[in-house]
């Protein structure tokens, strides 16, 4: 009975374990410590006549680089965790370091996830109580 008891007790500790990770966090796995500026890029025009809107097939000079404030951005995106997330970049940040590091942010329409492209090419989910002043930040002129 005394067995039964510990196997039980072994299986719940562990399944208490695994379900408890937690995920990892945007500034856990990047170091913005040398970001010196940022930009928010700006698609001046969409081309309305394919179903693919992705800033990745808009001409370069149709954009429009708008500066804003890292830390401001850093501090919304921050605490970013980590997720499996599929969709079509709308709208896209680059941080730069000192050190010539380009760190290029995609976001969703909603701006409520966005992929890191890069070496890990990692994506995140913005918190909910942050994702409307990411949005606001990034539709102001």
């Amino acid at each position: 009975m005394k067995a039964k008891f510990i196997v039980i007790f072994l299986f719940l500790t562990e399944l208490f374990l695994l379900t408890n990770c937690k995920t990892t966090r945007l500034v856990d796995m990047y170091d913005f410590s040398a970001i010196e500026r940022a930009e928010f890029v700006r698609v001046c025009t969409l081309d309305t006549t394919t179903n693919v809107n992705s800033i990745k097939h808009i001409n370069p000079d149709e954009y429009k680089y708008i500066s804003i404030d890292p830390a401001e951005f850093l501090k919304l995106v921050g605490r970013s965790k980590t997720a499996v997330l599929k969709f079509i970049s709308t709208k896209q940040v680059i941080l730069y370091g000192k050190g010539g590091e380009e760190y290029r942010f995609h976001f969703s329409e909603g701006c409520g996830g966005f992929k890191i492209i890069g070496d890990r090419n990692a994506s995140f989910v913005v918190p909910k109580k942050r994702v409307e002043e990411v949005k606001r930040m990034l539709t102001a002129e």
